[in-house]
């Protein structure tokens, strides 16, 4: 994982990796964010290099299926963290030339006028099950 440039107040644990089913494909991805700073900070973007699109989505469990509901902006707590995670929240990645085993520059644009970059590696075809994707 790496940071350019590293932010006073933001940091992630990538507990999951961005998930892309090969090159062409949609996919997910799941991490988490930290805030150390003793404010609230928002995420109003996010974007990639090679992904055509990258949107943060919720998680939202109707009639036995789930359905996303895209957002805004995510708020990450004064002292606290923000995760992406199944069947919560995510982020929705469009199309990719990305690779298994490769690595992804994502870019978080904060309320804070920062941008917070962080290398997240892409994995395999696993999708969470019952995670139902839109566009």
């Amino acid at each position: 994982m790496v940071t350019h440039p590293p932010t006073a107040h933001i940091s992630a644990d990538l507990k999951h990796s961005l998930v892309s089913p090969g090159p062409g494909s949609k996919g997910v991805g799941f991490l988490k964010l930290k805030n150390s700073h003793d404010k609230d900070i928002e995420i109003h973007l996010v974007f990639a290099d090679t992904f055509m699109s990258v949107t943060m989505h919720k998680a939202i469990a109707r009639d036995q299926e789930m359905e996303a509901g895209r957002l805004d902006k995510v708020v990450i707590p004064a002292k606290g963290e923000f995760e992406f995670r199944p069947h919560e929240h995510f982020l929705l990645l469009g199309p990719s030339s990305r690779h298994c085993g490769e690595n992804e520059p994502l870019r978080f644009v904060l309320s804070t006028n920062e941008l917070f970059e962080v290398d997240v590696p892409v994995g395999g075809t696993f999708f969470p099950e019952g995670m139902f994707v839109t566009d």
